[in-house]
């Protein structure tokens, strides 16, 4: 491989990281949404336990 294809090859990789990451971070954005959606929130005062 020449100097070329390989700096080619090289943003490809650095492209398909970054989507790979944005993804990922979607995806826990959307798992936080669903976990807090279904935690009860509850408010706790000193002595009241």
């Amino acid at each position: 491989m020449n100097d070329e294809a390989l700096r080619e090859e090289l943003d490809l990789v650095e492209e398909i990281r970054t989507g790979a990451s944005i993804r990922e971070a979607a995806l826990r954005q959307k798992i936080a949404a669903r976990h807090d959606a279904k935690v009860i929130k509850r408010n706790f005062e000193v002595g009241s336990l």
